[in-house]
C-alpha cells in the first residue's frame, strides 16, 4: 500500500490532509477526523495562521483569538501550540466538557461568553482581536477558509477520485460555509452542474 509519508516528519502539522476518500455503496466519504486535532477543521486553522503569518497579520509574539462550538477552536488550538502562539478561545457555556478541555490540553485558554449561541462568543472574539498584538481569524467571514477548501480540499478529493470521475453532488453539514462553497467551486471547475 503506498503512502504520502516518504520520510520523516518533524512537525504533526504535516499530517494535516491528504485524508483517505472511502467508497461506500456509491458514495465517497472522506475521512477527515483523521486529521491531528479530529476534525476537517485542521486545515483551516492551518491555512488561516500560515497565510496570516504570510502577510503579516500574525507575528511571532502575538495572541490568537477564535471564537468556536468546539473543533476550530481545538484546531486553532492545535496549530497555535506547534508554532508557539498563545491561544484564546472563545465560547458560549454548555457545550461538551470535552471541547473545552482538548482546547486547554493544547495550552489554550478558554473564555466562555453567553449560552449555547455562538453569537456572543463571536463579538467577544472580534473585540479582543482588534487589540494590538491579537489575531482573530474570524473562521465565519474569512475568506481564507474558502480558499483553503477550493485551492486544497476540492482538488485533492478530485484526485483521488478513481477512473477520472467527477462528482455530481456534494454533501456537506454546514457550519461556516467555507467548505460547501470552497469545495464547491472546485468542483463546478469540472462540473458545472454540480449539486451541492
Amino acid at each position: 500500500m503506498a503512502t504520502r509519508y516518504t520520510s520523516l516528519s518533524t512537525s504533526i502539522l504535516d499530517a494535516i490532509g491528504d485524508t483517505p476518500l472511502l467508497e461506500i455503496d456509491g458514495a465517497f466519504a472522506k475521512c477527515e477526523f483523521l486529521n491531528p486535532s479530529g476534525s476537517i477543521k485542521a486545515r483551516i486553522a492551518k491555512y488561516i495562521i500560515e497565510r496570516a503569518e504570510e502577510t503579516g497579520a500574525l507575528k511571532p509574539g502575538d495572541t490568537i483569538v477564535e471564537a468556536t462550538s468546539g473543533n476550530t477552536g481545538n484546531a486553532f488550538s492545535m496549530v497555535a501550540a506547534v508554532k508557539g502562539y498563545r491561544m484564546i478561545v472563545v465560547m458560549p457555556e454548555g457545550l461538551s466538557s470535552e471541547r473545552v478541555a482538548i482546547s486547554r490540553a493544547y495550552g489554550a485558554e478558554v473564555l466562555f461568553c453567553g449560552t449555547f449561541h455562538v453569537n456572543d462568543a463571536l463579538e467577544r472574539a472580534r473585540e479582543l482581536g482588534r487589540q494590538p498584538g491579537f489575531f482573530f481569524p474570524g473562521q465565519f467571514e474569512n475568506e481564507w477558509n474558502v480558499d483553503e477548501n477550493r485551492e486544497i480540499l476540492g482538488p485533492e478529493i478530485l484526485s483521488q477520485l478513481p477512473d477520472g470521475r467527477v462528482p455530481d453532488a456534494f454533501v456537506h453539514g454546514v457550519g461556516t460555509g467555507g467548505t460547501l462553497i470552497g469545495v464547491g467551486q472546485a468542483f463546478r471547475k469540472v462540473n458545472p452542474n454540480v449539486r451541492l
